[in-house]
């Protein structure tokens, strides 16, 4: 967190900054590895109402995470209690942001050509298919899902909690009464 003295000096706090990162890591983390299964999961196979599913993939997207925080308490106490903390900060945020890698993921398996895979089909074993071709191709998208979530957590949790001590701000309200 940025500290602002009564004198107007800034001093960052190593401890909430870490705490922070270590936030918004854990939740890109939890993002990528979901949003790409379920890309992965959608574009490998030929389901009727794929695109019913997709969209079904983006609707965490369409409210903030602190909401889907709040309807997960009111389930109930063991929904409550297992919400709490890091852990369930980085578990909600990641579930909420988890559209972000799937539609970025979801693009990047739409141009991988065709006849890459189509080999891979014919010489490998799914699981070797998945972890040999797959992956590799889909590096550069799962990165960038993670890369894109991590910045808007760090950001949206720097907008909204900037200040821990709003000293200057406080004395030049309280002198102008």
């Amino acid at each position: 967190m940025i500290i602002v003295s009564a004198r107007g000096s800034i001093r960052v706090d190593g401890r909430s900054l870490a705490n922070t990162v270590l936030f918004a890591c854990g939740a890109a983390a939890v993002a990528v590895l979901l949003g790409s299964f379920e890309a992965i999961a959608l574009g490998m196979t030929n389901l009727r109402g794929r695109a019913a599913a997709n969209v079904i993939c983006v609707i965490p997207l369409a409210a903030p995470a602190a909401f889907w925080w709040l309807g997960l308490q009111r389930l109930g106490p063991i929904a409550a209690v297992a919400v709490r903390g890091l852990a369930g900060a980085v578990a909600i945020s990641g579930i909420a942001l988890s559209p972000i890698p799937f539609l970025l993921v979801a693009a990047a398996m739409k141009e991988i050509p065709s006849s890459a895979f189509e080999a891979a089909r014919v010489a490998l074993r799914p699981a070797s298919r998945l972890v040999r071709v797959l992956l590799p191709m889909l590096r550069n998208a799962m990165v960038a899902g993670f890369l894109l979530t991590a910045v808007i957590l760090i950001v949206v949790g720097l907008t909204y909690f900037p200040v821990v001590s709003l000293g200057p701000v406080v004395e030049h309200l309280v002198g102008n009464f």
